[in-house]
């Protein structure tokens, strides 16, 4: 049983930062959605087709990306752009698919309709489940590789592979596709080799310093891939009801996804969903099945730690140094967040 004692006293005051950069108060106005210039602009006529909107959005997300690797636009601002208007009915249905295929363009689309103002009020609950079922990935940040000699063969080096053996995969790129008007996403892999037994080791050294470059600079490319989809998610759930439990459910989602990723937005993820538990405590419109699982999940979600590559160099001799970060929830304020989670049980543990 957790103690009470602690969540009383807490409620007195404010939520902790969990991050000594990050100080929230768990009473303080929420942010508007990230980075969404709205305008509910709403249809005056024939109601459009929302495939159109949408592959008109996603056409200009890929054609920018694979011209600059660049997002054409830093707000989601497409209603302002726009003379299109979408009614609130066909802006819920389109927030609960995924309209791309590759996870940064779905989330680009999906962040772009946000500047409609949707308004959820009038979603059911099983639609605003469903938008959260379907938030788009985040892709994951380079793992860092094992520090070795990479000319030791006994321990993995100079032999068939660089690193680890196995390929880190990321989708790098989106192609366009001739005549087709698209672009394709591009799959890249890294940290592998093959062929270099027979090289001698100042080659042996040089591709691998050439891998463990790609591998580094990777992290700031799916970093920038992961922009839009980050800000949907963060527009998106700013955006839902506070009552039943909802928001929460979704913030949850969204940190365990940002820790899986090793985003770099895990630390506000973390202190957003803190935060929430803390505001819903006593709020007996979340259902004890919701608390019950979200006490499940996070007890499986606490003790992981995600390894993300930070830099890797190789001296003259071989010696490879792997400098990496770890991700994860700060574990000194997990009994106090599961106690805010259980809410109302408590007492009737007790």
């Amino acid at each position: 049983m957790i103690s009470r004692t602690p969540r009383i006293a807490a409620a007195m005051s404010v939520a902790v930062a969990l991050f000594a950069s990050i100080v929230i108060a768990a009473d303080e106005p929420e942010n508007l959605p990230g980075r969404v210039k709205p305008n509910a602009k709403r249809p005056t006529g024939r109601l459009p087709l929302v495939s159109k909107v949408t592959d008109e959005i996603s056409k200009e997300a890929r054609q920018g990306w694979s011209e600059r690797q660049q997002w054409p636009h830093d707000e989601a601002d497409y209603s302002t752009r726009s003379d299109t208007g979408m009614t609130n009915r066909q802006l819920i249905g389109a927030l609960m698919k995924r309209q791309d295929s590759h996870p940064a363009v779905d989330g680009y689309v999906r962040w772009q309709l946000l500047s409609y103002v949707p308004d959820l009020s009038e979603a059911k609950e099983i639609e605003l489940k469903r938008m959260i079922g379907t938030l788009p990935s985040l892709s994951r940040l380079p793992i860092p590789p094992e520090a070795r000699n990479v000319l030791d063969k006994a321990n993995g080096g100079g032999g068939g592979f660089f690193f680890s053996g196995k390929q880190q995969a990321f989708q790098s790129d989106l192609r366009p596709v001739p005549g087709a008007g698209i672009a394709a996403p591009q799959l890249s892999v890294l940290g592998g080799g093959s062929g270099l037994s027979f090289e001698d080791p100042e080659k042996v050294i040089e591709k691998s310093r050439g891998a463990a470059y790609d591998l580094v600079k990777s992290r700031g490319i799916i970093e920038k891939l992961n922009v839009p989809t980050y800000q949907f998610r963060v527009g998106l759930i700013n955006m839902l009801p506070k009552d039943g439990g909802i928001k929460l459910e979704a913030l949850f989602e969204h940190m365990k996804d940002c820790i899986e990723a090793g985003d770099p937005h895990y630390k506000k993820a973390c202190q957003d969903f803190y935060n929430e538990a803390f505001r819903t405590q006593a709020d007996e419109s979340v259902p004890e099945k919701t608390r019950y699982s979200l006490v499940q999940q996070m007890k499986l979600l606490a003790p992981r730690t995600i390894l993300v590559v930070v830099d890797i160099k190789i001296d003259d001799r071989g010696n490879m140094q792997v400098q990496r970060e770890g991700v994860k929830f700060p574990k000194e304020h997990v009994p106090q967040l599961l106690a805010y989670l259980l809410g109302p049980l408590n007492d009737k543990e007790e």
